[in-house]
């Protein structure tokens, strides 16, 4: 399939890792939502805080051209320690299955991978069928 045919519509696992800064937080797992519409990127990320035990969301909004992916993350109600916008600029795969790039909120910096997560269709496709016997 064409990239120029592929559209990121849909839910994705990502984590983002930070550089090597002894003040950096923790390798962070994420789940976003995207909806994609002529190139055109919406979408929900959620995330565990990094400084208490509950999760914080954040909305996206960006661009996909091709292979490129670029959107900018803005929390929810952020805290003091979630003011910033983050930025992300990625390269799509091939298959358009995974994203990898780098994200930056000003002189912070560090790289991230999202995978798509298979639809409920595309699982059950995906799994072997199983027999049932039954005694009569």
């Amino acid at each position: 399939m064409s990239v120029q045919n592929l559209d990121l519509t849909g839910t994705w696992d990502g984590i983002y890792f930070y550089n090597d800064l002894p003040e950096a937080g923790p390798d962070t797992p994420f789940f976003a939502t995207i909806k994609e519409l002529n190139g055109s990127l919406t979408g929900t990320i959620i995330e565990p805080h990094e400084f208490t035990k509950a999760t914080i969301m954040a909305t996206i909004l960006g661009r996909r051209s091709g292979q490129d992916v670029a959107f900018s993350k803005d929390y929810e109600d952020p805290d003091e320690d979630y003011l910033a916008t983050v930025q992300y600029a990625g390269t799509l795969s091939s298959d358009g299955d995974v994203i990898t790039g780098e994200w930056s909120i000003g002189h912070w910096k560090g790289w991230f991978e999202m995978t798509r997560t298979p639809s409920v269709a595309e699982k059950v496709s995906r799994e072997e069928p199983a027999w049932v016997e039954f005694d009569g």
